[in-house]
């Protein structure tokens, strides 16, 4: 299940009372809203949002997963995203959409989805229906394989000008950053990725950035 308008749905009032429950004075809290919010809302993009919405929601998360436990199945959560596993029925569709209410939160029907047992099974992007853990998708290891055995074999410039790299933006860090995520999920497919990648795609003067070689070079 997905939530509606997450965190602009938020507001000052939700944010100021999850702080002063975390023993800010009221001064200290009613500065920490004017900081946090835009309109008098949570935003979208700032590095403070995410962790106000898991306060404002504690109360929330809590009923679910006292639900949950309840009725015998596993819940878990990533921002708006929120998944229940086990033999999940329309009525339980329905008592959770009714906690959401009540506690002011409006479900985004649209993205509601049951994924049953044989069939695609997806949560956050990633491949769930395997007991050993979360999977990467086939088809974006299949593109990141394709991605590599066509640098090692034209070139990296090739590959950017004849095979749609510069269209889609495939630049050193991003070719990286795709690899440290496959390596944190998968790390037999994206460790020899993020090594390959990173011996063969060159340093470009607008891929800069302070300290991101001194941590790759720690993953490597």
């Amino acid at each position: 299940m997905d939530l509606e308008d997450f965190f602009p749905s938020i507001g000052a009032a939700t944010i100021r009372a999850s702080l002063r429950e975390q023993d800010y004075d009221e001064k200290a809290a009613e500065l920490a809203v004017s900081l946090v919010t835009i309109g008098g809302k949570l935003p979208i993009g700032l590095s403070t949002s995410p962790l106000l919405s898991n306060l404002a929601f504690l109360g929330t998360d809590r009923s679910l997963a006292e639900y949950a436990r309840s009725e015998g199945l596993t819940f878990t959560r990533y921002v708006d995203d929120l998944a229940f596993s086990g033999d999940v029925t329309d009525r339980h569709s329905a008592d959770i959409a009714r906690i959401l209410d009540d506690a002011g939160w409006s479900v985004n029907t649209r993205k509601t989805a049951f994924m049953r047992r044989g069939g695609p099974q997806y949560v956050t992007g990633l491949y769930v229906g395997d007991s050993d853990g979360p999977r990467i998708p086939r088809n974006l290891k299949r593109k990141m394989r394709w991605i590599l055995h066509v640098i090692s074999k034209f070139g990296y410039e090739v590959y950017m000008t004849e095979f749609g790299g510069e269209d889609e933006g495939m630049y050193r860090r991003r070719l990286l950053g795709w690899a440290c995520y496959i390596a944190a999920v998968e790390p037999d497919v994206g460790y020899p990725l993020l090594r390959a990648f990173d011996g063969l795609v060159p340093e470009g003067d607008d891929e800069d950035l302070e300290g991101y070689e001194e941590d790759l070079y720690d993953l490597l």
